[in-house]
């Protein structure tokens, strides 16, 4: 409903709205003066009141304003009814924001960006696990927000004392392979033994099986999705099926490629979707990712590193006004890096893209599991999914056990 329906009191009614009380309004002349609070002026006017005369929509004047609707309302004093309360609840904003931290690191040049051989991209990787870090972990102490960070296994074990302020302060820690490499070049065997290692890392780290993952790149291959379900992760923070709602994802879609050497006849098919999963989405998107634009990459032509943290700002207070504008309900996600945002030109932007968004009736800063089980409280699984393992089933088998159960062999997995 958003801001085309607005709820005024009139006597002694009082109504909690958008988190704000709107007080008694003014009688003149036989009239009620409602006080705009929220422009744009609305499209309907429900006024409760509580007095011993009936109230028409004729007595309600708003000047200079054009026509809307009115619904007087009269209900008991202090005591909005239930159909007031749910009147209320349609117009509230429920907005979920969210953090996710990669500390790429060391990791994501080792993995993805081409700078293995080089000690200044290495050094770079330093600043990130440690000065980034720590920025950035005063940045969310500054706003009271817990986050969730998803560290590699190579940044947690060549960072500890870091990853180990990162956990003592509350945040979520989440899977993000472990040298950040690239699910699409690896095997399933490699694919496997990488989650196992990076999954026994966290659990022993923080005393429990994490529940999230990032997959480096935001390449999720249909090996990778089955084995975070095999592990019991239940939420990935990669795919783009959505850029602000929550969803659970699908395995195994198939698309056929152009071969121009062959008769279209044979590529042209629709995509064909695969089997449902219980595995939830929280989106990613690369318009609201700090690091490819604002992160020079020497092995990369396209690769910016110098843009204007203020154009960026544009770019995701858009993103987020157009999403306040038209949706109820919505989810936030933010994608950033201590390599990127550690920096001290975009921590400032952090705190001007915070503080616009904290003006915002209805907004509430979570961690991405938090998110999960919103949704799954709301959304039962797809008939037919794919469901995630019990938590920490995983680890009760031996390596042997994982490597016998969990195998390719070939289109068929088990």
């Amino acid at each position: 409903m958003g801001f085309d329906c607005a709820i005024y009191s009139y006597s002694t009614v009082q109504v909690p709205l958008r988190g704000a009380l709107i007080h008694p309004t003014l009688a003149e002349a036989g009239q009620i003066l409602i006080d705009n609070r929220f422009p744009p002026p609305p499209k309907l006017i429900i006024l409760l009141h509580s007095g011993p005369f009936p109230l028409s929509p004729s007595f309600i004047y708003w000047p200079s304003l054009p026509p809307f609707g009115v619904i007087p309302l009269k209900v008991p004093p202090y005591r909005p009814s239930n159909t007031c309360q749910k009147i209320i609840e349609m117009g509230k904003k429920r907005v979920l924001c969210t953090y996710g931290i990669d500390i790429d690191a060391v990791a994501g040049w080792l993995g993805s960006y081409g700078g293995e051989d080089s000690t200044s991209d290495i050094s770079r990787g330093m600043f990130a696990g440690t000065i980034g870090v720590r920025r950035l972990l005063k940045l969310f102490e500054k706003y009271n927000m817990k986050t969730t960070w998803f560290i590699p296994g190579h940044s947690l074990e060549t960072f500890p004392e870091e990853c180990a302020m990162v956990r003592d302060a509350g945040h979520e820690i989440g899977l993000h392979g472990y040298s950040h490499e690239n699910p699409v070049n690896m095997t399933w065997e490699q694919q496997r033994d990488v989650l196992d290692k990076s999954y026994r890392l966290l659990t022993d780290f923080c005393g429990k099986p994490p529940r999230g993952n990032v997959v480096p790149w935001w390449e999720c291959s249909e090996e990778g999705t089955e084995l975070m379900l095999k592990y019991g992760i239940e939420y990935d923070h990669s795919m783009s099926h959505h850029d602000c709602q929550p969803y659970y994802l699908r395995r195994g879609d198939k698309w056929t490629k152009i071969d121009y050497s062959k008769k279209a006849e044979e590529w042209m098919k629709p995509l064909e979707k695969g089997q449902e999963s219980g595995l939830v989405e929280i989106p990613g998107s690369w318009y609201i990712d700090d690091l490819p634009p604002m992160m020079f990459i020497k092995n990369n032509a396209n690769s910016h590193g110098w843009v204007n943290p203020r154009d960026i700002e544009d770019i995701w207070r858009d993103h987020f006004d157009y999403f306040y504008r038209e949706y109820d309900e919505f989810i936030f996600p933010i994608t950033i890096h201590p390599d990127v945002s550690g920096r001290p030109h975009v921590l400032l932007m952090h705190e001007r893209l915070i503080e616009h968004i904290n003006k915002h009736e209805g907004v509430e800063w979570v961690t991405m599991e938090y998110i999960c089980d919103d949704f799954k409280k709301k959304n039962p699984y797809p008939a037919g999914a794919l469901l995630p393992s019990p938590p920490g089933e995983i680890l009760t088998k031996s390596k042997e056990q994982v490597e016998k159960e969990i195998e390719y062999k070939g289109d068929e997995k088990v």
